[in-house]
């Protein structure tokens, strides 16, 4: 039986993007195991000095591959990636949608596998979990576009919300017809949500959000970001946490 994923296990993958996207050698290189093997869909790499090759080289282009989603399966971080490249003299910018799978040990890398999107999630029994994760973004969009009914349908009519003990009312929010009430322009005039990461087990979904919002009279403008942790069941959201330190947040994501 393959051993849980854990906190640091996700962070090392989040670490790893940011070197990436960093153009960081060093610091990917900190997060890979000594004999890391990588595949990707034309070649094999092993060890930091298969790495450091694959890197340099891959570093010398204009590109960003963008984590739109992580899906836990055992020891595995499966990455949902959207790869931007822009070619040469042309400037033209083609886009990939991939899969990468992270193996993790003692928050180092020691695999990683480059795949085909579809056809990967369909050989890792993936593709229902990936499909949640689309509903619980989509929700945002719709509410985000003032659309409180439709984004609010991925919640359980006896959905509870935990906003935690630094909110202003420390009670919990019963009910999605409650939800819907707090979620109306009040104190706000408006309010909106930018998803910044989706992670995914196959009980919870982790929305790390930055909540913007106009205060109702005095137009000033607030931010907060927070880690929304939804459990679910049947599709739909039947609790709510909101944290935020990000190894609370992430520990109760991978909690049994």
């Amino acid at each position: 039986m393959s051993q849980a994923t854990t906190p640091k296990a996700v962070k090392a993958v989040l670490n790893s993007y940011d070197a990436i996207n960093g153009r960081d050698l060093e610091a990917m290189l900190a997060c890979l195991a000594w004999d890391v093997v990588i595949e990707t869909r034309v070649e094999t790499h092993r060890g930091h000095e298969g790495a450091t090759r694959m890197f340099k080289e891959a570093f010398t282009s204009e590109f960003s591959n963008e984590p739109q989603a992580m899906l836990i399966a055992g020891n595995r971080v499966v990455v949902l990636t959207l790869l931007r490249l822009t070619g040469g003299m042309t400037g033209i910018e083609t886009e990939q949608q991939l899969l990468e799978v992270w193996t993790v040990d003692h928050e180092l890398v020691t695999r990683l596998q480059v795949m085909e999107r579809e056809e990967g999630l369909e050989s890792l029994g993936l593709t229902e979990l990936a499909s949640i994760v689309e509903d619980v973004r989509r929700s945002y969009d719709l509410i985000n576009s003032g659309k409180l009914d439709e984004g609010l349908k991925m919640m359980h009519p006896n959905l509870v919300v935990d906003r935690g003990a630094r909110t202003l009312d420390p009670d919990p929010i019963e009910g999605r017809d409650a939800l819907r009430a707090f979620m109306e322009p009040d104190i706000f005039e408006s309010q909106s949500f930018e998803v910044r990461e989706l992670i995914a087990t196959e009980r919870r979904v982790l929305v790390r959000a930055t909540t913007r919002g106009r205060t109702a009279g005095t137009g000033i403008d607030l931010s907060a970001e927070s880690f929304q942790i939804w459990t679910m069941q049947r599709r739909q959201a039947v609790r709510g946490n909101v944290i935020q330190e990000e190894e609370e947040a992430l520990a109760l994501l991978l909690s049994d």
